[in-house]
């Protein structure tokens, strides 16, 4: 299964000036610990069913270039993450919806994503995506505009999703409304957190604050669990060592080279992540993808839910 995630952008953040005046300052988080929120009632909680037809393994015979690594004999599940930057630098909503099946992700970690904004021609974006790549969905809108719609998160899933929730993270004042988006799937009988982020751009202390609250919004979570998202922050970073406390970092684990994902002309900085925590949850792969639809490429990594033995391959792309 594939789990691809899309943060919100690494650059100077565009909707910064349009919603810190705009959003609800009332639905702000401004505790250290804020208590999850529902996600919007327009990404249905559980999404659409998971369709049958719809292979959910990696398919590890690709012919081409292949990126190979001690695996199990079974990916359960890929993750991708992946900031789309609303769409904006794409061509269209469907090349992204292309590159993320030919990904092969069973689940999609998105961020940056707008539900029915005036700059993205009032689409709904959410929805769009689960239609388009027929998987269930669920949508944290964190922040609203004054001339109507959002900005958000976006999970997609080849696997039902349960107990979803929107946290809303620490917003210090002049900065965007952020959110920490769960969700719960199960793969044959072991269930799976996710978890779906996106930290304030070119503002640490704000990070710290929403990193820390990351961490105590996960503390009492026992299952298997991934975390990934557009973190604007490198590694080793005061964020980053502050997350990295509860969570073990998949690209040091199973990736190769430097992973940067940022601008995604010519990547100098890794700011997008797959983090992974908890018992049975061992990373096998993890690699960039080479898309040029947004500002950030993705990254992708698959896991097992058992122990590695067999080799697995990625099928690397452009």
């Amino acid at each position: 299964a594939i789990l691809v995630v899309r943060g919100e952008g690494g650059g100077p953040d565009d909707a910064a000036s349009s919603i810190a005046g705009t959003q609800d300052d009332g639905a702000a988080a401004t505790s250290p610990a804020p208590a999850p929120a529902p996600t919007d009632q327009s990404g249905d909680k559980k999404g659409k069913k998971r369709n049958p037809g719809t292979p959910p393994r990696l398919d590890i015979k690709q012919q081409g270039k292949k990126q190979c690594v001690a695996a199990g004999a079974d990916t359960d599940i890929t993750v991708v993450s992946y900031n789309i930057k609303s769409g904006h630098l794409a061509g269209s909503l469907s090349q992204i919806a292309q590159t993320l099946r030919a990904s092969g992700a069973d689940v999609v970690f998105m961020q940056e994503v707008d539900q029915r904004r005036f700059a993205s021609g009032r689409v709904d974006q959410p929805a769009f995506f689960a239609d388009a790549l027929d998987v269930s969905y669920a949508y944290g809108k964190n922040a609203p505009y004054a001339g109507g719609g959002g900005i958000g998160n976006l999970i997609l899933s080849r696997f039902p999703l349960t107990e979803v929730s929107n946290s809303l993270l620490p917003r210090p004042p002049g900065t965007v409304q952020r959110g920490l988006q769960h969700a719960v799937i199960d793969i044959d009988g072991t269930e799976v957190s996710l978890y779906n982020t996106h930290l304030q751009n070119a503002n640490e202390p704000a990070r710290i604050l929403q990193v820390a609250a990351i961490n105590r919004l996960v503390a009492d979570d026992p299952r298997p669990r991934v975390l990934g998202g557009d973190m604007n922050a490198p590694p080793g970073s005061a964020p980053m060592n502050t997350l990295t406390t509860r969570w073990d970092d998949t690209w040091l684990a199973a990736g190769s080279g430097g992973g940067r994902t940022a601008p995604a002309g010519a990547p100098r900085a890794r700011i997008d992540y797959l983090l992974h925590a908890g018992e049975g949850l061992t990373p096998l792969a993890a690699d960039v993808l080479p898309i040029r639809l947004s500002d950030h490429r993705a990254v992708r990594a698959a896991y097992a839910l058992t122990d590695p033995r067999d080799p697995i391959c990625f099928q690397k792309l452009g």
